[in-house]
């Protein structure tokens, strides 16, 4: 039942942080009013305090924090809330099919004369598995 709960609630933050703004600066749009302001050397916008340039995106992004490869995106000022919550949901799921697997390992007898019973633990019980392989 928590898996059924979950799974939905890690792919939607998934989407959340995949399509919002990370914190870009663009061009004359957003300029920092302030005249001692750096300017970027590879997209020349005027670059606000903690501001980096992230070379996958080839933009300037706010308290630029990485560029996760899962979500496509930067994980910057605008956007590092839904990028926890994806991880903390994905962590979550981990740890309860880690639980459930390791219950259905060891309440079931496996071994059993001539053949192997209760195979059906092997089935994967949810995504989370794929991250726990990664």
């Amino acid at each position: 039942m928590l898996c059924i709960t979950l799974t939905p609630l890690c792919l939607i933050c998934l989407y959340r942080l995949s399509t919002s703004n990370p914190g870009k600066l663009y061009l004359g749009v957003n300029d920092s009013k302030d005249p001692d302001a750096e300017i970027c050397v590879k997209c020349s916008v005027k670059k606000k305090p903690f501001t980096h340039h992230c070379s996958r995106c080839n933009a300037c992004i706010e308290m630029l924090d990485h560029h996760c490869f899962f979500a496509g995106n930067c994980v910057g000022k605008y956007n590092i809330k839904f990028y926890f919550q994806f991880i903390m949901m994905l962590n979550i799921g981990l740890i309860f099919c880690m639980f459930m697997l390791f219950r259905l390992f060891y309440s079931q007898n496996t071994v059993t004369g001539s053949g192997v019973q209760g195979i059906t633990w092997l089935i994967p019980p949810s995504p989370y598995t794929v991250y726990a392989i990664w």
